[in-house]
C-alpha cells in the first residue's frame, strides 16, 4: 500500500533483483517506489548458498554482483522515477609500502567493485562519528549529529556536507530528532530570541501561531535549550507546523 513500509528479508541476489523488476514493471497504478538494499556486501548468488564453506569463492564477487544488478535494474529505475538506495561498505586495501604512489583508478576487491560510484546517480558518504558530533545533556550522550557528504549528484551541488540530529534509544522511526532540529532553526532565525539563559518567542512568531489556531502566550519565555525542546515535544501540532514551515522555506531557498 502507498505510504507504508515493507521489509523483505533475504540476501539472495536473484531474489532481490527479481523483486525490484517485478515491482517496477508490473505496476499498473504507476506507484513510485523508494527501495533500500542493506547491504550490497551481504548479497550472495543462489548457487553459492549451496556450496560448503570450504569451497572457494569467486574473486571480486561482491563487485560483480553490484555491477550486474545495475545492468538489470538501473535503466528502468531512472526511466520511471523510482529511487533505490544501496548501502555499501568502503573496502580498505592493506598497503605493503605506505610510501608507494597510489593508483586512484585501481578498484579494490576485483572487477566491478566501482560499479556503485560509476553507475549511481547520487553517492552519499556517511561520515565517521566523532566526539565533536555528540549531543550531550547533563553530562550524558543522548544523541549525535549524523553527517553526510554528497560526493556525486545529478546537479552541480556536490561535496556538500549535511548534518542532522539523531536521538538515541528511540523506536518506531523516531530516531531523527525533529525537536532538536526545529529548536536549532528557531534560534538561528531568531524566532526565539536569546537573552542570557532565556529564550523568548518573537512577536512575529507568536502572532503567526495564534493566527493559525494555536494558543501561544505573546510573552512565552523558556529557560535554556532543553526547555525549548521540551515545549516542542509537549506541543506536537506546533512542532509539525513549524517543521513544514522550515521545509517549505529552506526548499525554496535551495531552488533559488
Amino acid at each position: 500500500m502507498p505510504g507504508t513500509c515493507f521489509v523483505f528479508e533475504t540476501n539472495i541476489f536473484e531474489t532481490v533483483t527479481d523483486l525490484i523488476n517485478h515491482l517496477t514493471k508490473n505496476n499498473p497504478d504507476k506507484i513510485r517506489y523508494v527501495m533500500c538494499i542493506d547491504s550490497l556486501d551481504a548479497l550472495i548468488r543462489r548457487d553459492d548458498v549451496k556450496k560448503d564453506s570450504a569451497d572457494s569463492e569467486r574473486v571480486g564477487a561482491g563487485g560483480l554482483l553490484t555491477s550486474t544488478m545495475f545492468k538489470k535494474v538501473n535503466l528502468i529505475l531512472n526511466k520511471l522515477g523510482h529511487a533505490l538506495f544501496m548501502i555499501a561498505q568502503v573496502r580498505a586495501k592493506i598497503e605493503v609500502n605506505q610510501y608507494a604512489p597510489k593508483d586512484k583508478n585501481q578498484s579494490v576487491g576485483g572487477g566491478g567493485a566501482n560499479a556503485v560510484t560509476h553507475s549511481a546517480n547520487q553517492v552519499w558518504d556517511f561520515q565517521s562519528r566523532t566526539k565533536s558530533r555528540n549531543i550531550e545533556e547533563n553530562g550524558k550522550v543522548v544523541g549525535h549529529k549524523a553527517a553526510i557528504k554528497f560526493t556525486k549528484g545529478v546537479k552541480e551541488r556536490i561535496d556538500i556536507l549535511v548534518e542532522y540530529p539523531v536521538r538515541h534509544n528511540q523506536k518506531n522511526g523516531q530516531s531523527v530528532w525533529v525537536e532538536y532540529e526545529v529548536a536549532d532553526l528557531l534560534m538561528s532565525f531568531e524566532l526565539f530570541k536569546k537573552a542570557g539563559a532565556w529564550f523568548k518567542i518573537s512577536e512575529s512568531l507568536a502572532k503567526e501561531l495564534n493566527s493559525n489556531g494555536f494558543e501561544v502566550a505573546a510573552d512565552l519565555n523558556l529557560q535554556g535549550e532543553a526547555q525549548l525542546k521540551g515545549w516542542l515535544e509537549e506541543n506536537p501540532e506546533i512542532l509539525k507546523y513549524l517543521y513544514k514551515k522550515f521545509v517549505r522555506v529552506l526548499s525554496h531557498e535551495v531552488e533559488n
